[in-house]
């Protein structure tokens, strides 16, 4: 495995699992369960063969703020790096929140410092370089997970501009695996007529290279 074939298997996040952060940033959110999940299918067990170790949870209280400042090691099967994060216990900024008790601290900022672990392995790195901001990349993400019924069937009701949908290749090996199923092939012909029909076939990558409209 080269430097960077694993830090590719696991960078891509699934947009289902994601959404806004609540507290005003600019940054997209990952659900925690779901990070877990997708770990756990790589590694193994939390707790067992993947992990955190060696907690501690640093108070720092000061006139003006009362913080906490979070350090652990991240372990997994190839090694161990270590974490850190922070957070406010008493909010000290929002016109809403501010001089209130953050009933979460310890779970967000131990949450926070796994989350940058991961990330820095390879873990949905997509959301950390910046790549959730281009909405043809999230759209991508989205194609990706549907089969090629639900690609020919979004691609009759939307203008793609820029995504690549599916291949031919894709669609002969969906003909293959339906045929000899009564009505499936006939229905994927009729759709693949429908395309043909109103002139988008800019949702084929003919040649295997990102798609144009084919004049």
């Amino acid at each position: 495995m080269n430097n960077l074939e694993f830090w590719k298997s696991v960078e891509k996040t699934d947009p289902s699992f994601t959404k806004k952060r609540s507290d005003g940033r600019k940054a997209i959110a990952i659900d925690t369960y779901y990070k877990i999940k997708r770990v756990t299918e790589v590694w193994g067990m939390f707790g067992k063969h993947w992990g955190v170790k060696n907690e501690q949870f640093h108070i720092l209280t000061t006139d003006r703020i009362q913080a906490v400042y979070y350090t652990a090691i991240l372990f997994y099967p190839d090694g161990e790096i270590p974490i850190h994060a922070d957070s406010e216990i008493v909010f000290s900024t929002g016109e809403k929140r501010k001089g209130k008790y953050n009933e979460d601290w310890s779970k967000k900022t131990a949450t926070d410092a796994l989350t940058k672990g991961l990330s820095k392995v390879g873990f949905c790195a997509d959301v950390f370089l910046g790549k959730f901001e281009d909405s043809k990349y999230v759209e991508s993400l989205k194609i990706d997970k549907m089969d090629i019924k639900d690609k020919i069937t979004k691609c009759l009701n939307t203008v793609f501009m820029g995504v690549q949908v599916f291949t031919k290749p894709e669609i002969a090996a969906y003909m293959n695996q339906m045929r000899g199923i009564q009505g499936k092939e006939q229905e994927l012909d009729n759709l693949l007529n429908q395309l043909n029909e109103i002139g988008k076939s800019r949702c084929i990558d003919i040649k295997g290279r990102n798609h144009g409209t084919n004049n």
